[in-house]
């Protein structure tokens, strides 16, 4: 009969704890998900890039190594599509359609994330205030001084969204329906077990203006192994 219903994880980019359900947003795809000999295919990367990639252990996931070294593949794969995109009118047009369609959070993702690895990773609570609470004139200058940084963002989450897009145009084709699980849980009453640092409070600015009064309390937790069923709940 085979299989007809495929379980899947939150997608999104993970935070503290490499925890798929600490998710950093709600809405953008998780770049260490974009399948490298998919864009080794589209010519974004090179088979003898690919033989540059060191080897990992088999029986645990460094995470730290791992994301370090994959994501400078992608970044590198991202650049790669950014220069097609300027020789290719109809792959510049793709692009423009997907960033106009999505702009409702891709600007904002794309910004937070650039500004999370400019400031090494922290939270965004603990930014230069005027970033932290998004006033004009820091914004403005984010924009420019991080432009490259921006655009690679969004070239990565276009790349991941349609590959992602054909997964499951195949896995329809194929009789697989997809049974998605919600990035956060229901129990937001403990407190952090470490730094948080979703975008969502920052892009919607639902914060009061002390700076100590923007440090979030809760934290959404993994699903125990051991737990007797799902614990899935709205995505913040």
């Amino acid at each position: 009969m085979g299989q007809k219903v495929w379980q899947i994880l939150p997608l999104g980019p993970t935070g503290y704890g490499n925890s798929p359900y600490q998710s950093l947003s709600s809405f953008a795809g998780n770049p260490l998900l974009i399948s490298l000999d998919a864009l080794v295919k589209d010519g974004m990367v090179t088979p003898s890039d690919l033989h540059m990639m060191p080897e990992f252990p088999d029986e645990r996931v460094d995470f730290g190594s791992v994301i370090e070294v994959r994501m400078a593949f992608l970044k590198n794969a991202a650049r790669h599509f950014i220069n097609q995109c300027n020789a290719s009118p109809l792959l510049a047009r793709a692009f423009e359609v997907f960033c106009q369609r999505e702009s409702d959070w891709l600007d904002d993702w794309a910004m937070f994330i650039a500004l999370k690895e400019e400031h090494d990773s922290k939270p965004w609570t603990e930014w230069p205030r005027e970033v932290a609470l998004r006033e004009d004139v820091a914004m403005a200058q984010v924009m420019s001084s991080l432009e490259a940084e921006i655009e690679e963002a969004k070239a990565l989450q276009f790349l991941f969204h349609r590959q992602w897009n054909k997964l499951r145009i195949r896995a329809r084709e194929l009789g697989i329906a997809s049974w998605a699980t919600s990035p956060s849980s229901p129990r937001m009453t403990a407190p952090m077990s470490g730094p948080t640092a979703s975008s969502s409070p920052w892009m919607r600015m639902a914060i009061p203006p002390s700076s100590r009064a923007c440090r979030p309390t809760i934290s959404a937790r993994p699903v125990n192994a051991g737990a007797t069923r799902s614990m899935t709940g709205p995505s913040t």
